[in-house]
């Protein structure tokens, strides 16, 4: 019975429990009632058929197909009540070790490619365009190769690499080695010929023009340099 409907109707209560991957759909009376023009209703049978049929399909992809069976069977007919769908997916919740994955290796040139492949693996979930990833793989080198040659020269020691994912990408490189800020470093004079130039400074520029934030903060005896790139948009290409 219909919510409210009577003052003395009896309802009971159920609980359902949903797991990862279902759907739960939810439509007004408008759906099955809706009729053909020998006055037939659409159904629940018929409903059930169009939904099995849409399989594992998104919930785009299962209201547009239900709907299209809907408008086939309907065949132009005058409806005379209103038809309205919801579906509900349930997704698998993202636990905090698949947001942020941490990767620590010594500061030694031999592990920059085990780094960018940790980078790497986790920008590839995002679709990055390859001239973006190949970017962002470009300042990742210069700031590990930066940390490899100069933190703990002429000793060496570790640095922890992390990336999170969640609503921008966030890559954080964390070393013990000297104090070092490399947004306190002058950009590249490009006036000056390139004999006349100081040295240095040209790595940390190229990062900040690829990144979209850079952030250098010196806590517990620690360089911890954040780099930022937002996500990019998606663009919709039409064609006729």
């Amino acid at each position: 019975m219909v919510l409210a409907f009577l003052n003395d109707t009896k309802y009971k209560e159920e609980v359902i429990f949903l797991e990862p991957e279902d759907t739960l759909y939810l439509y007004t009376d408008g759906v099955t009632e809706a009729m053909n023009n020998d006055k037939d209703m659409f159904g629940e049978q018929r409903l059930l058929a169009a939904a099995n049929q849409a399989g594992d399909s998104s919930t785009k992809e299962l209201l547009h197909s239900i709907k299209r069976e809907l408008d086939n069977f309907t065949d132009g007919a005058e409806q005379y009540d209103d038809v309205t769908m919801l579906a509900l997916k349930i997704t698998k919740p993202v636990s905090d070790s698949e947001k942020t994955k941490e990767l620590v290796v010594e500061a030694k040139l031999e592990n920059l490619e085990k780094t960018i492949d940790f980078i790497n693996a986790k920008l590839k979930t995002l679709e990055y365009p390859p001239d973006l990833q190949n970017e962002i793989d470009i300042a990742i080198e210069e700031i590990f190769m930066n940390i490899a040659n100069y933190a703990y020269e002429p000793q060496t020691g570790e640095v922890a690499v992390s990336i999170s994912t969640e609503d921008k990408t966030l890559i954080r490189f964390e070393d013990s080695g000297k104090p070092f800020n490399p947004l306190e470093q002058p950009a590249p004079d490009f006036e000056k010929p390139i004999t006349a130039r100081d040295i240095g400074g040209l790595g940390v520029f190229m990062v900040k023009k690829i990144m979209d934030e850079i952030e250098y903060t010196r806590q517990n005896n620690k360089n911890i340099l954040t780099v930022i790139k937002y996500h990019p948009v998606p663009t919709l290409t039409l064609s006729r």
